[in-house]
């Protein structure tokens, strides 16, 4: 259901209701994100050409489907998009982003790959990248937050106090 709603700039997000442009609508897509760190590296991937947003870089997961929790989804499209096995260490963040066209609810989760060869089906290229040097790629809007996030929390951890 759309209404217009003309110059309102309104989220409640306790009903999922979300502006986009000049409408809202309650509807959004539930999307999760893998936060994939070893050996003090992130991993990060970039969307193949003609996917939406392609060229765009970054954390890998997908839409959950019906019936599936998060944890599931992130497993499952981990396995699909890259071959990998995974195991879900625990959640990190969320953010809502309004694209152009959908609303969605990116639910980001700390990951260790347990297993697989690495093959890539949505994306073209991959990186392994030290925190400081996340901001030097291109991100998908909506993975943003979570880049910020992770430099925030590296740099709180350089902090050193004395006794």
């Amino acid at each position: 259901m759309i209404y217009w709603v003309a110059f309102l700039a309104v989220s409640v997000l306790e009903n999922k209701l979300f502006t986009v442009g000049d409408y809202v609508t309650d509807r959004s897509i539930a999307v999760t994100a893998a936060i994939i760190e070893r050996d003090g590296l992130v991993f990060c991937a970039r969307r193949s050409p003609g996917r939406h947003l392609s060229g765009y870089w970054e954390f890998p997961g997908g839409k959950i489907e019906t019936g599936e929790t998060p944890e599931q989804s992130l497993i499952r499209e981990l396995k699909e998009e890259l071959n990998l096995t995974c195991r879900i260490l625990g959640y990190f963040a969320t953010n809502h982003h309004h694209y152009a066209d959908k609303k969605i609810e990116l639910m980001a989760y700390n990951v260790a790959i347990t297993g697989g060869d690495l093959r890539l089906t949505d994306h073209d290229c991959y990186r392994w990248l030290a925190i400081d040097d996340l901001q030097t790629l291109t991100w998908a809007p909506a993975d943003i937050p979570f880049v910020t996030l992770l430099q925030s929390r590296a740099k709180s951890n350089d902090i050193k106090c004395s006794s």
